[in-house]
């Protein structure tokens, strides 16, 4: 479920993390995956299921930003929720790198966690 968030100044994304095209690869298209973000309990395998909204952005090989593009997940069920797909807009085509990080949520610590899975991407490779 894509949600449409208006932008008023500096986007913080926390926590977040990067993927950038590596050796031998020009740029990459980021199709879609699927995730969910979890309250991390620091007991085995116990986490908590949590809403948020996710943020995703990134650059193109010649240094301009790609536009942010937002994502809910809001779990029925604290244990076991399903992860949600997000599918990318156009504009994650020929990318160097992207960072998918919380936006909001209804409690972000530093336990909070996004649960990412299967990235769907396709590779350019450098010429």
């Amino acid at each position: 479920m894509q949600n449409d968030l208006e932008q008023l100044g500096i986007l913080t994304l926390t926590p977040f993390g990067t993927i950038s095209a590596g050796s031998g690869v020009s740029s990459f298209n980021l199709e879609s995956f699927w995730f969910g973000c979890v309250l991390d309990t620091q007991v085995p395998l116990v986490a908590v299921s949590s809403g948020c909204t996710i943020a995703v952005t990134g650059f193109y090989p010649g240094g301009e930003q790609v536009p942010v593009a937002t994502y809910a997940f809001a779990p029925k069920t604290l244990e076991d929720a399903p992860l949600v797909q997000a599918v990318l807009p156009s504009s994650f085509l020929g990318v160097k790198n992207i960072t998918i990080g919380a936006a909001n949520g209804a409690i972000l610590t530093a336990e909070t966690v996004i649960d990412l899975d299967n990235l769907v991407h396709c590779n350019h490779a450098q010429r």
